[in-house]
């Protein structure tokens, strides 16, 4: 049986579920050993029957090393009912910079007017943060001479 809100195949490993803090979720029949995953794969995490999170689960061959390395995946849900899963995510690894790159594609939560006024919230503040750290004095510098 398929879980609603989960891709297809997907199953709550109930023995790995700590007490409390939920479980993960994964595509079973596409596991990888720990010899043969060289890609990331898709986890997603439940608790008390509700998804509360989901990550893309990268192997340390994956981001490591001195070549790139690139990823990607459409996502489809059975079931779906929360719209702001994302559709697709992708990972990148550059091996001159070491720099993984994570990207989520899909919808979010807030949209529109909500999103816009809370990125404007949240430059507003950075700037204000900023205009009160160069107000501040300085103190004096105490220096002992000997």
């Amino acid at each position: 049986m398929d879980i609603a809100n989960m891709p297809k195949g997907f199953k709550v490993g109930l023995g790995d579920a700590v007490p409390l803090m939920g479980g993960h979720s994964w595509n079973v029949q596409d596991q990888p050993t720990a010899e043969t995953w060289t890609e990331p794969i898709w986890i997603m995490g439940s608790f008390d029957g509700t998804i509360t999170n989901y990550e893309p689960m990268l192997p340390l061959p994956f981001f490591t090393g001195d070549e790139d390395k690139n990823y990607y995946e459409e996502l489809e849900y059975v079931s779906q009912t929360i719209m702001d899963l994302p559709k697709s995510y992708s990972v990148s690894y550059i091996g001159k910079t070491k720099r993984t790159t994570i990207s989520l594609i899909g919808g979010t939560a807030l949209c529109g007017d909500a999103l816009t006024k809370e990125v404007d919230d949240t430059k507003k503040k950075s700037k204000k943060e900023g205009k009160q750290q160069k107000g501040k004095k300085r103190g004096k510098k105490h220096v002992r001479r000997l």
